[in-house]
């Protein structure tokens, strides 16, 4: 499944068993994409990767006894949050 906007118009392709209404998991790969975005955000200067993520989420606190959660620890999954988040 592949997903194209171009000028406003959106068009979708499928093969096998996709369809256009299909639900897919991608959970992994955003990782590639946040790590790009936070790898430009610090080469324009305008976040560090030992900036702690609650400067940008106000009332984000440390989970348990670990270490000021930042951004750096976001990316390299080294943060003590947990790895699913619960879902109310």
């Amino acid at each position: 499944m592949i997903g194209i906007i171009e000028h406003g118009e959106r068009r979708l392709f499928s093969y096998g068993a996709a369809r256009p209404d299909s639900v897919f998991k991608i959970e992994s790969v955003t990782k590639t994409f946040t790590g790009l975005a936070l790898a430009q955000l610090v080469q324009q200067g305008m976040v560090g990767l030992n900036d702690p993520i609650s400067t940008f989420l106000p009332g984000i606190a440390r989970p348990g006894d670990h270490k000021e959660i930042t951004l750096l620890s976001l990316a390299t999954h080294d943060s003590g949050l947990p790895s699913i988040a619960s879902r109310k």
